[in-house]
């Protein structure tokens, strides 16, 4: 009898370990996951960043005004598209700094103002590196 509640114990214990190794082999392909869709995603976003500051740069260097409006409503068009992805990721209210600042630049171009465009462009330059420093995480920045 004693044997028997002996193997039946044993037999329990074995169950309960195999579903804790289950549940931590689940749990650590859940923190794999996570982390790699957040690096890719990241990726992805700061690159979408850099074409932004790459067209935001060759506006600034274009002297024609028909071809600014050109580049800028690409790029409206662009963010627009991006937009969704965006907003899984950053906060609404700093798209929205960048989609104004989109705005602003196209009014600028409107105006035919150089130093006023020159300075809108600077500024949404500004803001996406803030917004690439703000959600690239380091230690660094935790500490």
């Amino acid at each position: 009898m004693e044997k028997a509640k002996s193997f039946v114990k044993k037999k329990i214990l074995r169950k309960g370990r195999n579903k804790m190794k289950k549940n931590l082999i689940i749990c650590i392909l859940i923190v794999v996951v996570v982390i790699s869709s957040d690096l890719i995603i990241k990726k992805k976003i700061f690159k979408d960043f850099d074409y932004t500051i790459s067209v935001l740069n060759e506006v600034d260097e274009q002297k024609d005004n028909e071809t600014r409006m050109n580049e800028i409503e690409n790029l409206e068009s662009f963010f627009e598209s991006k937009y969704l992805l965006m907003a899984f990721y950053i906060d609404h209210v700093e798209l929205e700094k960048i989609k104004t600042q989109i705005i602003i630049l196209k009014a600028g171009v409107d105006e035919a103002d150089e130093s006023f465009l020159h300075e809108e462009i600077q500024r949404t330059i500004v803001i996406i590196n803030h917004l690439k420093q703000k959600i690239d995480f380091k230690l660094e920045n935790i500490l």
